[in-house]
This record gives structure tokens, C-alpha cells and sequence, in this order.
């Protein structure tokens, strides 16, 4: 691992902690680290973490299987419907002329491009889900009498646990996918250190872009 990248990595880390933090803030709760504990160690939390990977590593595996069909129909093209039987001279066939690397280069990267959009559309809904679910229990503790800040730290521990969760599982599906891409890429000779590049790049914004949707959110759910 080089230092470069070891400090991006921490400085993403840094980021999420600070997004995550200033929700809590804006909703005006204090989450110690006893109440961060007990939240990942709660059974509801941890079945919804279980379930999630499960989910996020079927979801990841699909992936790979379209990746791998995407690169067999660049590589072997539908053929055209033959022509009608005509009796002619025998001749030698031709040698078939497959396609070229830039045509399989074009529809690997439709492939990749398609693929990051349905990550980006996961990440939105999920960041919804939670939101809609947060402010659900919410207006139910209020409803109960018990919307003071010792309450509301102890549910912003139960999200906070889950979006950390949520994002750990995220960040190794892209990180596989992304290995299949640079391998596939490689097999067909074609350089994969600026495609793969643009994408990581493209991952960090899908990631920044859903924090400040749930930051909105937040905003919305409290105001």
C-alpha cells in the first residue's frame, strides 16, 4: 500500500466521520461511545448488517457474471442472419475478422458505466430508506414522551452504526468489481490505469454526492 493512498483512504475515513457527525449535531444528539457499542451490538442492528452484506455480496456477484457476459458479447458478436443457400464455386472461406480492441474497449466500458449507475441509484435509495426509517422511530419516541437528547443519541448510535456498516460493505463491492474491470481490461491488452482511475474518482463523488443528500435530509427531517 503506498502512503499516497493510505492517506486518501484515511482522509475519505475522516470525511464520513465528519458527515455522520454533523447529522448528529444538527439533530442535536450526543452518542458516547458506550451508546456507539451497545448499538453494534444490538440484535436488530446486527441482523440488518448480516442481511445487508448478504445482499451487497449477491448484488456484487451479479455484477461479475454481467461483466464476464458483457465482455463475451464484445468479443463474439451476434452474427447477421445468413443469407439464403446459393450453389457456388467452392471457395476458401475467409478468415473472420473480430473486433477491433477499441469496439471491445467501447462496450466494456458501457458495461462499467452502466454498473456505477446502479450503484449510485443503491446508495441513493438506501440513504432514503434509513432516512424515512430515522425519522419514523423518531416521531414515535416523541410520540412517547421521550424526545430528549439522551434518546436521541441513543438512535443516532443505531444509524450511525448502520451507515458506517452500510458503507464498509459498499466500498468492497466497488473495490472487487473494480479489480474485475482492471483484469478484464488486461486480458485484451488495453491499459486499464486511466479507465480504472476515472472511476475511483467517479466513486469518491457518488459517495460525497449521498452523504449531502443525507445531510439534506437530515436537515429536512428536523427543521
Amino acid at each position: 500500500m503506498s502512503k499516497e493512498n493510505g492517506q486518501q483512504r484515511k482522509s475519505s475515513k475522516i470525511k464520513s466521520w465528519l458527515a455522520v457527525a454533523l447529522f448528529l449535531v444538527l439533530a442535536g444528539a450526543t452518542v458516547t461511545i458506550a451508546w456507539y457499542d451497545t448499538a453494534v451490538n444490538n440484535p436488530e442492528n446486527r441482523a440488518f448488517k448480516e442481511q445487508f452484506k448478504q445482499e451487497t455480496q449477491q448484488r456484487t456477484q451479479q455484477v461479475l457474471t454481467e461483466l464476464d457476459q458483457s465482455l463475451e458479447q464484445a468479443l463474439h458478436p451476434a452474427s447477421q442472419p445468413e443469407a439464403p443457400i446459393q450453389v457456388t464455386p467452392v471457395k476458401a472461406d475467409p478468415v473472420p475478422v473480430g473486433p477491433s480492441k477499441e469496439e471491445i474497449k467501447a462496450a466494456l466500458i458501457s458495461s462499467y458505466d452502466s454498473n456505477l449507475l446502479v450503484q449510485k441509484e443503491q446508495a441513493v435509495r438506501l440513504v432514503e430508506t434509513l432516512m424515512a426509517q430515522g425519522k419514523a422511530e423518531w416521531e414515535t419516541l416523541k410520540a412517547a414522551g421521550k424526545s430528549d437528547a439522551t434518546s436521541k443519541g441513543k438512535l443516532a448510535s443505531e444509524y450511525l452504526d448502520k451507515v458506517m456498516a452500510m458503507e464498509k460493505e459498499l466500498d468492497q463491492s466497488f473495490t472487487t468489481i473494480l479489480a474485475k474491470m482492471e483484469e478484464q481490461l488486461q486480458e485484451q491488452g488495453i491499459e486499464p490505469g486511466e479507465i480504472i482511475s476515472g472511476y475511483k474518482t467517479e466513486y469518491e463523488k457518488i459517495k460525497e454526492d449521498t452523504r449531502r443528500l443525507m445531510m439534506d435530509k437530515a436537515k429536512a427531517a428536523i427543521s
